[in-house]
């Protein structure tokens, strides 16, 4: 599967809620783990971006002291790099299948995660 850095970056937050997930099945955890290596690497190139520019922890804060614009466009050129993940789409009538011995689905997934998640899912539910 072909992404664009982007739509990585971009739904960083909600993958955390699947990766966080211990209760989902085998097959989606390995699935899931190769958006996890992608964006670990994506994390260390972007930590290499910062050092690159002045970046540095004062305070409990990442301050960029070097110059703002530059890295800013080295980091969006970067972020429009089309890169090929071993991926298959998990499915959205499996995740809605996922439910705890109450019968509540385990994944909580919001408006605004699926929209972010829209690459990384297969819509097979109506």
């Amino acid at each position: 599967m072909k992404i664009k850095l982007q739509e990585l970056y971009g739904a960083r937050l909600s993958l955390d809620k699947l990766f966080s997930e211990d209760r989902l099945t085998q097959k989606m955890k390995y699935r899931l783990g190769f958006l996890i290596k992608e964006l670990k690497e994506l994390t260390k190139n972007q930590q290499e971006i910062l050092e690159k520019f002045g970046a540095e922890m004062k305070e409990g804060q990442l301050v960029l002291e070097g110059n703002t614009e530059e890295y800013s466009k080295e980091f969006q050129d970067l972020l429009k790099e089309e890169v090929e993940v071993r991926y298959t789409p998990i499915s959205l009538k499996a995740l809605e299948e996922l439910t705890d011995k109450e019968g509540d689905v385990i994944v909580k997934l919001n408006a605004y995660d699926y929209e972010v998640l829209n690459t990384f899912l297969l819509h097979d539910v109506e």
